[in-house]
C-alpha cells in the first residue's frame, strides 16, 4: 500500500481508508506527510463498508506484493465487493484475479508502480467514461446487492 501512495500521491484528491490493523497509523501518517487528504472509518462493520462502497465514487485500492508468489493465487474478497458495489480496481497484477479485471475492463492493472503509466492509465480510465457507465450499470442492474452475485 505504502508503495502505491508514494506513486500516485499526486493523483490522489482523497484517500479513504476503513478498517483496522497493525499499519493503520502508517498509512494515516504517510498521507499527513504526502499532503493527502484523509478520510478514515476505524473498526466499522462489513454493512458500513458495503454501504460506503455502493455510495463512492473513485477506485477501490487493491495493491497486492508484486514479488511475493503466494500471493498470485489468493482470492481477495475486496476485488469482487468492489467490483460488485460499482468501483473499479487500481491493482497490482497480482493475485490471478487481477487477469479478469483487465479482460473485462473493470479496473487498471499495474505490473510494476511507474508513475507515468499508471496517471495515463488513470486519464484514459477516466476520460472513456467508463467509471459513469460501470456506475449506472451497477444502479440498473441491482439496486442493493449486487456484490454477491458477481462470481469472479
Amino acid at each position: 500500500m505504502y508503495d502505491l501512495i508514494e506513486i500516485i500521491h499526486p493523483l490522489t484528491k482523497r484517500l479513504v481508508l476503513i478498517g483496522c490493523g497493525d499499519d493503520w497509523n502508517r498509512v494515516v501518517n504517510l498521507c499527513k506527510e504526502k499532503h493527502i487528504k484523509i478520510e478514515t472509518y476505524y473498526k466499522k462493520d462489513h454493512a458500513f463498508v458495503i454501504d460506503y462502497m455502493k455510495k463512492f465514487d473513485g477506485f477501490g485500492l487493491a495493491p497486492y506484493n508484486l514479488q511475493s508468489k503466494w500471493t498470485y493465487y489468493c482470492s481477495p474478497l475486496k476485488v469482487v465487493e468492489y467490483v460488485g458495489c460499482g468501483l473499479p480496481v487500481l491493482m497490482s497484477s497480482v493475485p490471478e484475479i487481477s487477469k479478469y479485471i483487465k479482460e473485462n475492463n473493470l479496473g487498471i492493472i499495474y505490473s510494476e508502480l511507474n508513475y507515468d503509466k499508471i496517471s495515463l492509465d488513470l486519464n484514459l480510465f477516466n476520460t472513456n467514461g467508463f467509471h459513469l457507465k460501470a456506475k449506472e450499470l451497477y444502479s440498473i442492474y441491482n439496486q442493493n446487492n449486487l456484490y454477491s452475485k458477481i462470481k469472479l
